[in-house]
């Protein structure tokens, strides 16, 4: 102090050359080496920095301002060694006012690590073949019989920690409290086990011994990686150390410390051999879009609190996954998109986890909705098998409760809940009982069936019965005007009735508007050659008169005259040949109506029924299924049979195919409100909503009937027109006008409507699969369209088709391109 106080006093006096200090006692190349001395001046000094070149590199340069009347300015320099040697560091000019000082040059000799056998490094990878996203153990081992009171600054850092496609994760430990050692790696705090004194050469607690630790490794990516060789470097201090830590070695020890500047060190390294990994990709077959991302071998346990709650109450569903790997690596799905649970439960969005030794515990809450509920499903996972390199579905066992009912009834209304507008729950009533067969249903579908499988026919039946029936029509209109004539149309058929001279004898008599009775021969005979009538013609009446006088006057036993029946034989072939069409038609429309054992599906539907709740209902409710559909298949009351096929596929929770059969069903039976609010309550159980594009109701083209119904309506209506058109030929209502406007109308709205439909030629689809990537086109290569997995039960439009992928038009307009397998497309 009294050195420096001179000196500060002299200094405007006589100027002092700076003395360089080297902070340090051990330098190595490629680390920073700090110099420091002291400047006398008023003003601030400015360094001019040096060109390029020489034995160090200047990085930074700090000039502390004096704290005190001294005016001596600090001057910090940091250096970068370029080389091992005896080097020197180089003079650095300051500016201070108008002069210039020189800093002094200073000599140091820099080292470098240097590599030991004392101490060794591995790494074992647990396998060298993995999956992508699989964990992948890494066991590491330090072996050293050095003192740990002796190593500072210890450096690991596997190259792995800085490639971004592996995820590297340092697993929790689980090692008593004195065998603990905290490590610094890859700029983590990994907690290391430290073999006991006398165990595995574990040597002295002083000692390294044997330390060894694990970490997890998790590829993105596919193909061959190389594990490079890891360097493990510590400063290994030459002088009188201390102690290794004064706290817990798993806390803070001397190895996350650097030597002192006081200290003289040496720096020695070993390093591991490398490792390549095989990283193969997950196989795209069998993969659902909910796959759990967990391996093999991997067990799922499930509890429920409470098992007895009043409906909407909340509860507490826990899961917990029990796994080799550490905890931290485990994951699950999303509560919400488990297929069970979606149906009569809402399952909050948040999930508590919590970090086990064995495993993981995840937990969240959720509210049964309706007391049907008798037990809370099984859980389904997905995981993977890499011995097998298959995925497999693992269920949890399902676990009964008892739910009562609460101040509202039996059900629970979700939308009380905040935040969960969007969930939608099935009506309280569910689906409705299934249908039963009977006489007019079968009467019903024959007919529906008639028109439409005979649709052309009817389209030709129409104008070729409006011909044939029109000429009888205008006699008729004739006869209703005339009484004259309507007289000699009945006298005309009494004659052919019963031909002879007295019904011959009334019906000229009608002609000549005359007394039948007093109509003779010669008066007939008068009045056709009056007429001007062929000659053969009078004579044939001449003699017909004579032989009739001759059989009543003068006893002949001649046979009377007879004449054919052509009218009458006429038409009972028009009559004959219109039963035959219509029994044509009829035979070529029941002749689909048998197909399918209706009585297996409904004993196969009763037994399920009757299961009892622990029991598994679900394969016989698909095989029900399946039955109804064969039914349906073979036109056996098609309605029905979708309806009851739809029914059992939402007993075993396949509400994508239970939609998929409503909808088939609502084409045989569009205007049945049971049938349509069963179709509610499958379509609320979806977990998709897609909103429509906004657009009025009376714009909607084509017409929303099914195309069926549309056929058998233009069909009915097409006849009924020309029939129409032959009571306005009898009868001349202003009423008759009236109505064939109104079907002129409906005929063009339903025809026009169907029209379209054949043109545009679209179809409504439904996904029928748990759950699948909607993609940007046609192929697994392509992008995902949307944030999240189409579920089971969306409904959309078809568009385009290209090989093996349909388009899926979604009702808000949007698309994506789904496999064909895994939707069922609607017929119109």
């Amino acid at each position: 102090m009294v050195a420096f106080l001179i000196c500060h006093a002299f200094a405007d006096v006589e100027p002092v050359e700076p003395v360089m200090k080297v902070l340090g006692k051990s330098w190595f190349v490629g680390e920073t080496v700090e110099t420091s001395f002291q400047l006398p001046g008023k003003e601030e000094p400015e360094v001019e920095w040096p060109d390029e070149g020489g034995d160090f590199q200047l990085v930074d340069v700090v000039v502390d301002s004096p704290g005190d009347d001294s005016g001596a300015y600090r001057v910090n320099m940091l250096w970068v060694p370029r080389r091992v040697g005896l080097l020197t560091i180089p003079s650095i000019p300051f500016l201070m006012g108008e002069e210039v000082v020189q800093s002094p040059q200073k000599q140091i000799a820099i080292s470098e690590p240097v590599e030991t056998d004392e101490m060794s490094l591995s790494l074992n990878p647990e396998c060298r073949e993995i999956y992508v996203g699989q964990p992948l153990r890494v066991d590491i081992e330090w072996r050293s019989d050095l003192r740990l009171g002796a190593l500072r600054g210890l450096r690991l850092h596997p190259s792995f920690f800085n490639d971004p496609r592996i995820e590297v994760v340092v697993p929790r430990p689980t090692y008593p409290d004195d065998e603990q050692i905290g490590l610094p790696v890859g700029g983590r705090r990994v907690i290391a086990r430290k073999a006991p004194v006398g165990d595995e050469s574990g040597g002295s607690e002083r000692s390294v011994g044997v330390i060894r630790f694990s970490l997890y490794l998790r590829f993105s990516e596919s193909g061959t990686l190389s594990l490079e060789p890891a360097k493990l470097e510590c400063a290994r201090v030459l002088e009188k150390w201390s102690d290794f830590t004064n706290y817990a070695s798993y806390f803070n020890n001397s190895l996350f410390e650097l030597p002192g500047d006081d200290v003289r060190y040496e720096r020695i390294y070993c390093r591991s051999e490398a490792h390549e990994i095989k990283v193969l990709p997950l196989p795209e077959e069998g993969r659902l879009e909910s796959f759990s991302g967990l391996f093999e071998p991997v067990r799922i346990e499930t509890e429920v609190q409470p098992t007895a709650a009043e409906v909407g109450q909340v509860m507490s569903l826990r899961v917990r996954v029990f796994s080799d790997v550490d905890g931290a690596l485990l994951e699950i799905p999303s509560f919400g998109s488990q297929r069970g649970l979606r149906n009569h439960f809402w399952v909050s969005p948040d999930t508590a986890t919590r970090w086990q030794v064995d495993g993981r515990e995840f937990t969240t809450r959720f509210r049964a909705l309706t007391t049907a509920v008798k037990a809370v499903p099984p859980l389904e996972f997905q995981v993977f098998d890499p011995q097998s390199g298959r995925y497999r579905l693992l269920n949890t066992d399902p676990i009964p409760v008892t739910i009562r009912s609460g101040e509202n009834g039996a059900h629970f209304d979700v939308r009380s809940i905040p935040g969960a507008a969007n969930v939608l729950v099935a009506e309280s009533g569910g689906v409705w009982a299934n249908k039963r067969s009977g006489l007019m249903n079968e009467l019903f579908d024959t007919l529906i069936s008639i028109l439409v499988g005979g649709f052309w026919l009817w389209v030709l039946f129409g104008p070729l019965l409006f011909l044939l029936l029109r000429p009888r029509v205008i006699e008729w209109r004739r006869r209703s005007l005339d009484p004259a004539h309507a007289r000699r149309v009945a006298a005309l058929r009494k004659f052919r009735k019963r031909p002879g001279l007295d019904m011959f004898r009334e019906y000229v008599a009608e002609l000549l508007d005359r007394d039948g009775e007093a109509m003779t021969g010669d008066e007939v005979v008068g009045v056709l050659r009056g007429g001007g009538a062929d000659e053969d013609l009078v004579a044939d009446v001449s003699s017909a008169f004579e032989e009739a006088d001759l059989k009543r006057y003068g006893g002949s036993d001649d046979a009377p005259m007879r004449e054919r029946d052509w009218v009458s034989l006429a038409s009972r072939v028009q009559r004959q040949l219109l039963v035959g069409l219509l029994f044509f038609l009829a035979v070529g429309g029941l002749g689909q109506v048998h197909g399918g054992d209706w009585d297996d599906a409904e004993k196969l539907f009763g037994q399920a029924i009757e299961m009892p709740v622990d029991g598994d209902a679900r394969p016989v409710f698909v095989q029900a299924a399946l039955a109804f559909e064969q039914c349906a298949n073979g036109h056996r009351l098609e309605g029905l049979a979708w309806t009851n096929a739809g029914n059992a596929w939402f007993k075993a929770g396949e509400v994508g195919r239970a939609i998929a059969a409503y909808r088939r069903a609502g084409i045989h039976r569009p205007f049945d409100e049971e049938l349509q609010e069963s179709l509610a309550a499958a379509r609320a159980l979806c977990v998709d909503v897609v909103p429509p594009a906004p657009a009025p109701g009376w714009l909607r083209w084509p017409l929303s009937w099914p195309l069926r119904w549309q056929l058998a309506t233009v069909a009915l209506l097409w006849v009924c027109l020309w029939l129409l058109l032959l009571v306005r030929l009898r009868f001349r209502w202003k009423g008759i006008k009236v109505a064939g406007v109104i079907l002129w109308s409906l005929l063009g709205v339903f025809g026009s409507s169907l029209l379209t439909m054949v043109i545009l030629d679209q179809e409504d689809g439904v996904i029928v699969v748990e759950e699948v990537q909607g993609r940007k086109g046609p192929g697994y290569g392509y992008q995902p369209a949307y944030e999240t997995a189409l579920h089971q039960g969306l409904e959309f439009r078809r568009g385009g088709r290209r090989g093996d992928w349909v388009e899926a038009i979604l009702p808000d307009g949007s698309h994506a391109w789904v496999p064909r397998a895994s939707v069922e497309l609607l017929p119109r």
